[in-house]
């Protein structure tokens, strides 16, 4: 499996270990300040004010509608209300855990305000790595960012522009360089020189952030190229100690220019009752602006600029919010995305226009903000947020319309993120703030993404949509291509600080502007002996952002593809694990920002150094269960090793408050991977309704000391007995050209949005298709289209036992039963719920799920219809294994699962309910198209959508997925065989099993899944006793409703994909290191070679007669091929074809991408007549071959 963070090799003179790879992009520049920081900042006072602030003042009783009534006048400019010099800040928080041994000299955490900060070295010698020498083939350059050291930046002129400069040796020479400045928008492209000089100038603001980075020819813009620098231009410096001056700026919505506001903050530090004012100067400039803009109008129709507050820590120094990485957690430990992402008090400041006034093509509006700080907002670390929203729409010179008329002509001031942000300051006396600092965020293990701090742990969690994160990091200790030992870079990633999106060609600019060069960094790396190596540490030089080459190939199009980086650019935190094993990575530190807040982070980071396992559970991950279901416990490795294995369940009943039902299963797999831990074991039972989440993890070391470790978390909702809430998908799609009153709960998109058939609507927008309305409906979509698929979910409550038909956005929704799930405003001053998580009083969310078998697609929790939460079909998925270079393709399913939360404590009501439906791959062009129809061709009386798919020329309306014991499996005499899966479509359908054994005995057992597909029976599983070949019929037959109604006979049947009669095979051996086959191959490094049969042969053990051997082909769960072969001269061949099994199976990729296991089984009578077995198993993952369980 590839890794993002994996780079190629860097020619250096440093002495970087030989034949190293560079991860996380560790790049030995040598570090530097750049040109225009301030020098002779004013020092802040560093007295420490009083203690904490205790508690959450009350709120207040009466508030006022809409804006807030009484508050007092602006105070008077002589003398302001000027808050207390700053204190000398603590941390918010010890670090959590008890010390690590051997660890008593690492340096624990400092707290300094500017005028305590060690002062940073006049230079640091290191050995810079020559970029301008790098005249290697193209490309080769690109995983070092520019030469720091090598730029400058000139004043900002009196046009507001700026000069990047890079000296000689700035960037390689005759390589593209982009440059664009954050605030503004603006961006420029330019070739550096031979040298690898350039100039390139912006418009730019003060204090804001320039992101430099270079690429070859081929690079598109930024995302293509190099790793790039992110580094704040000259900081303004106070007029004095009681106000602090910043500028600020955004793009315009069309791209013709951009606004700029100069202004002062008066203070940093405020109490309750207190007045925070601000004076700021807005201008724009855009061509024929005189023309179109009526200054009364401005005024009359409040089309200017407003501010509101948006806290970004609370009162402890944790850190609240940021855009697409939330900070708010369920009870299970996984973030709520908001349907907004950054937030803020709806509560304006008052404000006072000084004067308006046109100059050419500029309008300048002089104002004044205040607000007093109320007695009982809590205490934190907050921020001005400056929203422009209105839009300016023009028809005619001189006429100013809002709210907008319609057409594309609007003029929309505003940020990447509809804001700008101000100056941090304190209300209270809050703890100093503490960020998540996460390692290697850009590494991935199986869907997760990055290390977090065991001291932020249950405080933060990130969210990457794609998987839930599992607790720790597992990283390769090789490169798999080289050989070679892989270097990371051992700095901090801040995802709460800032990131990059797919789509907007540009990054957030940071939530906090970073002094730098400031702050200091210290790593020390515990080894699985007990050793401990102190990388050292030093000051934090620049901000960098995103890995070299497109993260769009590794990360999707909408996800998060880059994190703000804090680096020091200093080689002592490159290291390489020499050792296979546990390693506790101790990265801490603190950084300040321009006003001298100082802000702490990291801590303990586990580490598994190790290959990576490939979990499947017998259970999919993330299903919604209904009181009386049982979680299977069995799990599958990938390879098949005998690890040791951990199922570590806990279900949350109710309120956060009431008691945690906790179980945990340890036990070691057979030497085939397959772990069950016996019929006599105690069961998981969902017993109550709740939240739930499952932690398993799988780790084996293999006699060269190899570890193999894997780990998976999944986490959804059981289903309060008898709820009157129904949990659904949405009616219609998202699309700019769906007809007017379109949203049917089934149709074809052809007759809704007939532009948007194809995945391309007029105008380039992209049509998404929601989950379908209805559990159990089926979703056909478009394989080679730009569409993608919504997971949202909407709540119907006829009974209205929520208050969210009370909320405004939900007015009228309770009838059409599609109610927006989300968090309640709090308090009449409407303070969202995501900054203030100690006012929560009604939690609403959804767990939301997306999975083909054997790869995660979607799995997020969420409020309303989050943003670019939506999937395209080509997608990497994180670079699973399993998920193929062409993404999705026909006949590929989907599971869509999702959970409904509502919790209100005031008045004691705790109601959860589930979703299910499925979703098809079709071919682009396919006569149906795009369409949500009930299941089962209109049997119930209903519309018909047409069979879920074709597969070997038969239509398929129902199939079972098994991933207890799935075809081919291999166990030992004495474990366990257990049937579990999901049915298709997700309905409660009967399903029967019939197990024939060896000697022909028959175990038939009959169930029904639960209501939205799942099916497990524990009292169906039973122990193998016999060595031989077991055959398993399977059965699934629907006779109850569908949305559409009850179904008519005769009624659906089904069995497993890829089986004529719905049979397939399992194998048991007898428990003895002498039942592997012997085979042709290697254990690793054989590859798949695309467009070749892999073709392998497996010897017969000597002195067996009667024999029979076999093969079973399986791709979780579908069966590509299963039969007997001949044998001849003492061995079978089988040839696995790729090419030809792609033609009956289209989901299978045309080259080497699916995880695909193939068993090779021997059956026969021993020397003493008694009939015996052997078997192997050989992973197919990607292109490599694995064949660990071979003798």
């Amino acid at each position: 499996m590839s890794n993002p963070d994996v780079q190629s090799q860097i020619p250096s003179a440093t002495s970087l270990p030989s034949e190293a790879t560079i991860s996380d992009v560790a790049t030995p520049t040598p570090p530097s300040s750049v040109a225009n920081m301030p020098k002779n900042t004013p020092q802040l006072p560093t007295k420490p004010a009083g203690g904490q602030q205790k508690g959450t003042p009350q709120l207040p009783t009466k508030p006022a509608d809409g804006q807030q009534e009484g508050t007092p006048p602006p105070p008077p400019r002589q003398p302001k209300n000027t808050p207390p010099p700053p204190p000398n800040q603590s941390h918010g928080r010890k670090p959590g855990g008890a010390p690590l041994a051997g660890m008593a000299n690492t340096v624990q955490p400092v707290s300094k305000t500017r005028s305590e900060s060690p002062p940073l070295p006049a230079s640091m010698e290191s050995s810079p790595i020559s970029i301008s020498s790098m005249q290697a083939p193209i490309g080769s350059a690109m995983e070092i960012p520019p030469d720091l050291n090598k730029l400058s930046y000139s004043d900002i002129g009196a046009d507001g522009n700026l000069t990047v400069n890079g000296a000689p040796g700035a960037v390689p020479g005759r390589y593209t360089v982009f440059v664009q400045n954050l605030q503004t928008g603006a961006s420029v492209k330019t070739t550096s020189n031979s040298d690898g000089s350039f100039d390139a100038s912006v418009p730019a603001v003060k204090g804001s952030t320039m992101v430099i980075s270079y690429g070859d020819s081929d690079a598109a813009d930024w995302m293509h190229g190099s790793p790039a620098l992110q580094n704040i231009v000259e900081l303004q410096k106070p007029d004095s100690q009681l106000d602090i001056p910043f500028s600020a700026a955004a793009p315009d919505s069309i791209g013709t220019g951009h606004w700029r506001a100069e202004g002062v903050q008066n203070g940093w530090s405020f109490k309750h009752n207190d007045f925070i004012h601000y004076e700021i100067e807005f201008s724009y400039t855009s061509p024929n602006i005189s023309q179109h803009v009526d200054i009364d109008q401005i005024q009359n129709r409040r089309l200017y600029p407003s501010l509101n507050l948006s806290r970004i820590n609370d009162s402890e120094g944790n850190a609240l919010q940021a855009t697409f990485v939330p900070a708010l957690l369920t009870p299970t430990g996984i973030p709520i995305f908001s349907r907004g992402g950054y937030e803020h008090n709806a509560q304006e400041f008052s404000s006072s226009i000084n004067k308006i006034s046109i100059s050419g093509n500029t309008l300048t509006i002089e104002m004044e903000f205040s607000q007093q700080v109320p007695e009982w907002l809590p205490s934190g670390h907050y921020v001005g947020r400056i929203n422009w929203q209105p839009r300016f729409i023009w028809e005619e010179p001189g006429q100013v319309i809002n709210p907008p008329s319609g057409g594309d002509e609007g003029l929309l001031l505003r940020t990447a993120t509809c804001q700008a942000l101000l100056p941090v300051f304190r209300i209270g006396e809050p703890s100093a703030p503490r960020l998540p600092w996460m390692l290697l965020a850009n590494t991935l293990n199986n869907g997760s993404r990055g290390g977090i701090a065991k001291e932020d742990q249950g405080i933060f969690s990130l969210g990457n949509k794609v998987s839930f994160g599992v607790d720790s990091l597992i990283v390769p200790k090789d490169d798999t291509t080289t050989g070679s030992p892989i270097t990371y870079r051992l700095e901090p990633f801040l995802p709460t600080i800032g990131h990059h999106m797919g789509g907007p060609n540009i990054p957030v600019p940071p939530l906090v502007t970073f002094l730098l060069p400031s702050g200091e960094l210290r790593v020390s790396v515990t080894a699985p002996d007990g050793s401990v190596k102190n990388l050292g540490s030093g000051p934090f030089r620049s901000g960098r952002a995103k890995i070299s080459g497109n993260p769009m190939e590794i990360f999707g199009s909408t996800s998060v593809q880059a994190f703000y980086e804090l680096t020091t650019f200093d080689q002592t935190f490159e290291h390489q694990f020499t050792d296979y094993g546990h390693h506790v990575v101790k990265m801490e530190g603190w950084v300040q920002d321009a006003t001298g807040i100082t802000y702490s982070g990291g801590g303990s980071y586990d580490v598994y150094v190790a290959k990576p396992l490939d979990l499947d559970m017998g259970t999919f991950l993330n299903t919604p269960f209904e009181v009386g279901d049982i979680l299977s416990p069995v799990v599958h490795t990938r390879p098949g090793v005998p690890a040791d294995v951990t199922i570590d369940f806990k279900l949350f009943t109710n309120s956060p408050s009431d008691p945690v039902i906790s179980k945990t299963i340890v036990g070691t797999a057979n030497r085939y991977g397959y772990f069950h831990p016996g019929v006599d074991s105690e069961r998981i039972n969902i017993s109550i309704a709740g939240e739930y989440v499952v932690d398993v993890t799988a780790s084996y070391v293999d006699v060269d000391g190899v570890m193999w470790r894997g780990g998976v978390k999944g986490s959804s909702v059981v289903e309060t007995p008898n709820t009157k809430l129904v949990a659904h998908g949405k009616r219609g799609i998202a699309s700019v050209n769906v007809e007017p009153g379109s949203t049917p709960q089934w149709f074809f998109m052809k007759n809704i949005d007939p532009p948007g058939v194809n995945g391309e609507s007029e105008g380039g927008a992209v049509p998404q298709v929601f989950y379908p309305y209805n559990t159990g409906d089926v979703q056909w979509a478009a394989d080679g289209t730009s569409s993608g698929i919504f997971p949202i979910l909407t709540l119907h409550d006829p009974d209205k036992i929520t208050d969210l038909h009370t909320q405004q956005r939900n007015q009228g929704k309770d009838i059409t039963g599609e109610m927006e799930i989300g968090f309640p405003e709090m308090t009449s001053m409407r303070l969202p719920a995501v900054q203030y998580p100690e006012l929560i009083d009604t939690w609403a969310y959804y767990y939301t799920s997306v999975q083909r078998p054997g790869v995660t697609v979607r799995s997020f929790v969420g409020t309303g219809e989050v943003q670019r939460a939506y999937w395209q079909f080509g997608d990497p998925y994180n670079l699973q294994p399993g998920n193929g270079g062409e993404g999705d393709l026909p006949t590929d399913v989907k599971l869509q699962y999702g959970g409904v939360v509502y919790r209100n404590s005031s008045s004691s009501t705790n109601e959860y309910a589930i979703y299910g439906s499925m979703a098809a791959m079709i071919r682009k062009g396919t006569t149906l198209s795009q369409r949500v129809f009930p299941p089962f061709q209109g049997a119930a009386g209903g519309p018909s959508g047409g069979p879920l798919l074709t597969l070997l020329g038969e239509e398929i309306d129902i199939f079972f997925t098994p991933i207890g014991v799935m075809p081919g499996s291999v166990l030992e005499v004495g474990d366990s065989f257990s049937f579990s899966g999901a049915m298709w479509p997700t309905l409660p359908s009967l399903t029967e099993i019939t197990v024939t054994d060896p000697n022909g005995q028959i175990v038939h057992s009959l169930g029904r899944a639960n209501k939205i597909g799942y099916f497990y029976n524990p009292d169906d599983d039973f122990v193998v006793s016999e060595p031989g070949t077991y055959t398993v019929k399977v059965k699934v037959t629907h006779d109850g409703i569908t949305s559409a109604g009850l179904v008519h006979e005769p009624y659906p049947t089904g069995g497993i994909l890829g089986t004529a009669d719905g049979t397939y095979k399992f194998y048991v051996v007898p428990r003895s290191a002498n039942s592997y086959l012997k085979l042709s191959l290697q254990k690793t490094g054989a590859k798949l070679v695309s467009g070749k049969p892999l073709v392998i042969s497996a010897n017969i053990p000597t002195g067996l007669a009667d024999v029979s051997t076999h093969y079973t082909v399986n791709l979780t769960g579908t069966v590509l091929e299963s039969g007997t072969s001949s044998s001849d001269a003492g061995s079978f061949i089988y040839s696995y074809d790729l090419v030809g099994l792609n033609r009956l199976f289209d989901n299978l990729d045309s080259v080497p991408g699916d995880t695909v296991v193939i068993t090779l089984a021997v059956t026969g009578n021993d020397s003493s007549g008694k009939r015996t077995s052997y078997a192997s198993q050989i992973l197919l993952q990607g292109d490599d071959v694995l064949a660990l369980a071979e003798s």
